[in-house]
């Protein structure tokens, strides 16, 4: 059941930040920061 819950929790985390940046961030900005964020999840893999 632990185990779950975590992941349940890690697979929040994506699609939190999403909804951060693109609440929080200027049109246009948001460009640069969905680039930054989707490189460094490419170079962390």
């Amino acid at each position: 059941m632990r185990r779950e819950i975590q992941g349940a929790g890690a697979s929040a985390i994506p699609a939190l930040i999403m909804v951060v940046v693109a609440r929080y961030f200027s049109a246009a900005d948001r460009g640069k920061i969905f680039g930054l964020l989707t490189s460094t999840v490419s170079f962390a893999m």
